[in-house]
């Protein structure tokens, strides 16, 4: 299967078929290097800012839950 993964969200995958299709002894390239990463400071940048952002929602929403939760406690006492 192979996956595109775009801004961090992989697609859905899809799978691929290698070699000639038919039953045969297939030929076999030597091994290449894969090519650099492009992934530039501004995107690397905008990753770790959205991770922050993400980290930051979640401590809200805790604390949140947590003191309406004690206001329900309360309210049923």
């Amino acid at each position: 299967m192979i996956f595109v993964v775009v801004n961090g969200v992989p697609s859905v995958g899809i799978q691929v078929m290698c070699g000639s299709g038919k039953i045969e002894t297939q030929n076999i390239l030597p091994v290449q290097s894969l090519p650099l990463s492009n992934i530039t400071q501004q995107q690397q940048q905008k990753q770790n800012s959205g991770a922050a952002t993400v980290v930051f929602a979640k401590s809200v929403l805790l604390c949140v839950m947590k003191y309406a939760g004690a206001a329900v406690l309360l309210i049923l006492s």
